[in-house]
């Protein structure tokens, strides 16, 4: 009987991002990878601040903002989630889960903004 073929994986790639998604078999590389590109985000954002005193509302203004728009709504939102369903049940069942769950309890904000 022959083999079934292997499914081939690929790196996931994000629109306007070079670099690999990280996977849920890696979560703290999974939620670094996502804080860096919010970082990215954060910077595209800037740019596109003053590109639109310098230049106005041009056709890469218009991308610049759909790019950033379309990460805000779409993949920053599932971060909470991943972050829920990956990170912490690891943390929470290794050997300093006493220790982790006070900090979760006394920790930032559930929001993640820091904000308070």
């Amino acid at each position: 009987m022959a083999s079934a073929a292997r499914p081939t994986t690929h790196p996931v790639l994000m629109p306007g991002h070079r670099a690999p998604a990280a996977g849920f078999e890696a979560p703290f590389e999974m939620l670094a990878t996502c804080h860096d590109r919010v970082e990215r985000m954060l910077a595209l954002q800037k740019k596109l601040q003053q590109h639109l005193l310098d230049k106005g509302c041009d056709a890469p203004a218009r991308q610049a903002a759909r790019d950033v728009m379309r990460y805000f709504d779409l993949a920053a939102p599932l971060r909470h989630q991943d972050e829920e369903l990956h990170v912490f049940p690891p943390l929470l069942a290794g050997p300093d889960a006493a220790r982790t769950g006070a900090a979760l309890d006394t920790g930032p904000p559930a929001d993640g903004n820091g904000l308070g």
